[in-house]
């Protein structure tokens, strides 16, 4: 079996010739690099390190495994080298290969006690009955960046297969693909006239014990191909689902109808459809997670084509969902505009203008060419990948985005092209109010925030952060405020039409929140005490004044191989009110020809890139608005989660927008 692991800042790509085995999988070294193997672990290292510097591979031998996959990678990914606290850790990214093996990507930055960071990449995969894992180790972002090419090409060579008996030295091939399954001939499909489904009641389907992370919401779904293409406007086919078994696929004015069932995965639901149209599917996954309060999606795996070709695709739910998904297409396709050009090595020099013309047409420094913009690749993806043909930037990659405050980005390896213009926001609440709880709810009034410390084997320190804002009527707001404590009003509901907040019960000495099992509760002096950990007021900062430089890191990734990056930013505040943003970090993305990883490589863009910017600044109870100089106004909420000893603030640490950010002390770095 063939897995493309893919480290998200890593594009894969073939590797050298000459391949290796040990254990169960085949790997082919970059040259140069030297192999020690152990009992159970390959590590790999480049020549000529630098004293100090840090950059290693490490492959697991495999073992047997049957437990909980997700559980499992969770535990490995959040444990650090011993002396190491967790600083940052990206969300878990699950997926699955073309023969719809688990895999799972995430990567952290740790740090020790003198302030030395460490960068760590995992991905693991679950072949049945296996635990095979792949960490890349670099001991800063600079020489994480500098070996990404010897590390892709390696990570792009490795295969896995059946674990050979002592003193076999030939490698096994890698495993073709299995073959597309062709559609049970016993209940072939019926055709029938195209006929649209009724808006379902998300709110009546969940009280009536409907649970959507189970199963599909009988509604219309529009399926989007995952393949290098800017053609997003029109959907291929609608998948509708009528009921807990049964689906259509519409094309045109006819549909075919089918069967389906579901059952738990190794970290999500699956869809498995029986008979009908999507038959020959390999596989398929219900996604009700990050972009929940819209709705669902449904990704279907190996859709087999005439050609015996196989693709993927992306379908979102009617509505706010596929609404979402289409203003994040949109954000990708680069706008006609004149975007003022800036060297990204720090410096900020003028690069001229880039104009981005009609039919994809572009001009820079007095000539033109053309552009083509892969938008729908990948599509969990905020950017495209963008290559130029003819003119002044003949066979020159970039990548497109456009974020929330309007600023419209292309990023090439030395320089970004920027337009500010307003923004175009998905929407955040549905229409309507949310039911009042029910009788014999609630209680409590005010916001709290509980923050744990995990130690975990080896020494790593993992930060929790909840939040509970009581309503005395019953309900609770549970979710992460963006700007203030307004956004915990629990009258509003989410544009899927559930309510934003859970109703809350209290009774001996117990709570139940939502859905959750009941846990213990104390309220005892003004101090509330939830499983037995203190939950902190969330004090408003008023009118406070920061000084110094507040650090934080961020990582993001995508495990099919497409995209990834390591950014940290440095918010310097004076005490004038003023504010100074400092970016730095690189991503890196890879174009092929099916979007996904399980195509060949076509092209691509990695950078790395530094930028300033800055502005005014205020704080506000617990909204700190930043009014940059370009005119972008952007606003978060703030908060300081701990006490000195003294029972006052401790400005040291800040937390912005589910981001954390430290006083960075003079002469740490």
């Amino acid at each position: 079996m063939s897995i493309p692991l893919a480290l998200g800042l890593l594009t894969l790509c073939a590797g050298w010739a000459g391949a290796e085995t040990f254990g169960d999988l085949t790997y082919t070294p970059p040259p140069g690099w030297t192999a020690q193997p152990s009992a159970s672990t390959l590590s790999l290292k480049p020549p000529n390190l630098a004293a100090g510097e840090v950059a290693l591979i490490t492959l697991s031998k495999g073992s047997d495994f049957k437990g909980d996959f997700a559980a499992a990678f969770d535990q490995l990914s959040k444990t650090g080298p011993t002396g190491y606290t967790l600083l940052s850790r990206s969300k878990a990214v699950p997926d699955k290969d073309q023969n719809g093996v688990a895999l799972i990507a995430q990567a952290a930055v740790f740090q020790n006690a003198s302030g030395q960071p460490l960068y760590l990449y995992y991905v693991a995969a679950n072949p049945p009955g296996r635990l095979e894992i792949l960490v890349y180790t670099a001991s800063s972002l600079s020489t994480f960046q500098k070996y990404e090419p010897a590390v892709t090409a390696l990570a792009g060579s490795v295969t896995f297969g059946t674990p050979k008996a002592s003193g076999t030295a030939t490698a096994p091939p890698p495993t073709k693909p299995p073959p597309t399954k062709t559609p049970p001939q016993t209940t072939p499909p019926g055709t029938q006239p195209a006929v649209s489904l009724p808006v379902p009641n998300l709110a009546k389907l969940v009280a009536g014990g409907f649970d959507p992370e189970k199963q599909p919401i009988p509604d219309e779904f529009s399926c989007y191909p995952d393949l290098s293409s800017d053609k997003y406007q029109t959907p291929v086919f609608k998948l509708q689902i009528l009921n807990q078994t049964q689906y259509r696929v519409v094309t045109g004015k006819t549909a075919s109808a089918g069967t389906f069932t579901t059952k738990k995965g190794s970290v999500f639901y699956d869809v498995q459809f029986k008979t009908g149209p999507l038959a020959s599917v390999d596989s398929a996954t219900l996604f009700w997670g990050r972009d929940r309060e819209y709705g669902q999606n449904i990704k279907l795996y190996r859709y087999p084509l005439k050609d015996d070709r196989t693709l993927s695709l992306e379908c979102y739910q009617r509505g706010p969902r596929d609404a979402l998904a289409q203003l994040g297409f949109r954000r990708k396709d680069p706008q006609i505009g004149k975007y003022a050009c800036r060297s990204s090595d720090g410096k900020n020099t003028d690069q001229g203008t880039l104009e981005v013309l009609a039919e994809r047409a572009y001009r820079y420094k007095g000539s033109g060419g053309k552009y083509s913009a892969d938008i729908l690749g990948d599509q969990s993806n905020d950017f495209s990948s963008v290559d130029f043909t003819g003119g002044p930037l003949d066979d020159t990659h970039a990548s497109y985005s456009e974020d929330d405050l309007g600023e419209r980005e292309f990023s090439f390896r030395a320089m970004k092209c920027l337009v500010v213009v307003k923004p175009t926001l998905p929407l955040k609440y549905g229409a309507g109010k949310a039911p009042a709880p029910p009788k014999g709810t609630g209680g409590l009034t005010g916001a709290y925030s509980l923050q744990r410390q995990q130690v975990q084997v080896g020494g790593g320190i993992q930060m929790v952060r909840d939040f509970y804002m009581f309503s005395k009527n019953g309900y609770v707001f549970t979710g992460d405020p963006d700007t203030s404590l307004a956004d915990a009003d629990c009258t509003r509901i989410f544009p899927n039409g559930l309510p934003i907040c859970e109703v809350y019960r209290l009774g001996s000495g117990q709570i139940t929140i939502g859905s959750d099992k009941p846990v213990p509760f104390q309220q005892k002096g003004g101090v509330l005490r939830l499983d037995g950990e203190k939950l902190e007021p969330v004090r408003p900062l008023k009118d406070l004044k920061l000084a110094g430089d507040y650090k934080s890191t961020s990582v993001f990734s995508a495990p099919g191989g497409t995209g990834g990056g390591i950014f940290e930013t440095v918010l310097k505040f004076g005490k004038d009110g003023r504010f100074r943003r400092e970016a730095s970090g690189g991503v890196s993305i890879t174009t092929t020809t099916t979007g996904t990883s399980l195509g060949d490589v076509t092209g691509g863009v990695s950078s790395s890139s530094e930028r300033q910017n800055g502005g005014k600044y205020t704080l506000s109870g617990n909204t700190l608005t930043l009014s940059y100089d370009d005119g972008r106004v952007e606003k978060k909420f703030a908060m300081l989660p701990q006490l000195t000893k003294s029972g006052q603030p401790d400005t040291e640490w800040l937390y912005l927008g589910d981001d954390d950010y430290f006083l960075q002390k003079p002469g740490k770095k």
